[in-house]
């Protein structure tokens, strides 16, 4: 009989643990991450990600990047500070994050419907890396990958989202910011 409670209990906790993360989806005051085609040169495309909410939020990326500041004559990666209390090192807005992963996406119609085609690009393996709230970060994606894609995103979540542990439940409250290629790659500004 006990080992019977203790799988119940497991089950009710991992129901309640689920339950929170889908009420906080909810949340009425997000604003927006964007992700904006800003430039480019005759080899690469500029893509800037805007964090406008009130979070931090985390991206997937290769490596690892920090953001430095002096601190009394120190020089230290900068943080932000979670609402869970906890703190966490944030990318740079000054240098390209090169190895942020990213999804093209191609429609083609074959003689019965749409299918959708996604390319992920980057590394097999990454680090979670975070965006400071109210702070924007920015990638170069090679012209040659765009040739056929339709539409470029990037995968996200908030930090309310990590679970007790600190970690992210795969899949469950993945988000994408998404940015329709078009005319836009062709007609872009030349980067400064």
């Amino acid at each position: 009989m006990k080992k019977l409670e203790s799988i119940t209990l497991v089950a009710v906790l991992l129901v309640f643990d689920l339950g929170c993360f889908a009420q906080s989806r909810s949340d009425t005051r997000l604003s927006k991450l964007d992700l904006n085609l800003e430039c480019g040169t005759a080899k690469h495309l500029k893509f800037r990600i805007s964090n406008r909410t009130p979070y931090v939020i985390s991206i997937p990326t290769g490596q690892n990047y920090f953001a430095w500041e002096n601190a009394g004559g120190i020089r230290k990666p900068r943080t932000a500070k979670l609402d869970t209390g906890g703190s966490v090192f944030v990318l740079p807005d000054d240098v390209p994050i090169n190895s942020i992963l990213y999804f093209l996406e191609r429609r083609h119609r074959n003689p019965s419907r749409f299918i959708v085609e996604t390319t992920m690009v980057g590394s097999d393996s990454n680090s979670t890396s975070w965006i400071d709230k109210n702070s924007s970060i920015f990638f170069l994606v090679n012209r040659a990958n765009l040739s056929t894609a339709e539409r470029i995103s990037v995968k996200f979540n908030y930090e309310w989202e990590l679970n007790s542990n600190g970690v992210f439940l795969g899949g469950l409250n993945e988000h994408l910011a998404e940015f329709a290629l078009g005319s836009s790659v062709t007609k872009v500004d030349k980067c400064k």
